[in-house]
């Protein structure tokens, strides 16, 4: 686009006739802007927040991944790289939940149970 832009400028800058027309539409902004025109502040001002608005949504933005590919992964690499490039599949969150419960029933029936180092040598 700016390329573009800065060959139709060239262009234009060639010919005498649209190098006048430039100059005096460049002089015509300057004037404007200088001056204490309300409406162009606010014109400046609603292009700066265009920019900034513009350049954080981009910054933002999620990115988009394709998925992979295991069988090229595999075919190509071998089975270990494509494994470990495989997505970790995660269990619903009642399977976890369920985990965590007996993991932590299973550490309480140890510490329940549990007998000192000095009693097991009796």
């Amino acid at each position: 686009m700016l390329g573009t832009l800065a060959l139709l400028v060239l262009f234009l800058l060639i010919n005498r006739d649209s190098l006048g027309i430039i100059q005096s539409f460049a002089e015509e902004i300057r004037d404007r802007f200088g001056g204490n025109d309300p409406v162009a502040n606010v014109l400046v001002v609603i292009m700066l927040a265009a920019a900034i608005s513009s350049t954080l949504i981009m910054m933002f933005w999620p990115s988009i991944e394709e998925p992979r590919r295991q069988q090229v992964l595999h075919r190509y690499f071998g089975t270990a790289y494509a494994n470990m490039h495989r997505e970790p599949i995660r269990p619903p969150v009642r399977v976890r939940a369920r985990r965590f419960c007996q993991a932590a029933l299973e550490r309480a029936r140890r510490i329940r149970n549990y007998v000192g180092f000095a009693f097991r040598s009796l």
